[in-house]
């Protein structure tokens, strides 16, 4: 079975932030969300924190 390779993006972000990653074929969508959480989650507490210093 091979693997799908995705590239997601986070929208208005400067510069653009973006992660690929690589999910099985058969992967269903409630484990493709708690892969994209996990992908982006740090990424997404980073930038709010920068927004909260600005």
């Amino acid at each position: 079975m091979p693997d799908i390779r995705l590239r997601i993006e986070l929208l208005d972000t400067d510069p653009l932030v973006w992660r690929r990653v690589l999910v099985p074929e058969q992967i269903n969508l409630h484990r493709l969300h708690v892969v994209i959480l996990a992908t982006m989650a740090c990424t997404r507490r980073l930038l709010a924190s920068r927004q909260r210093e600005a």
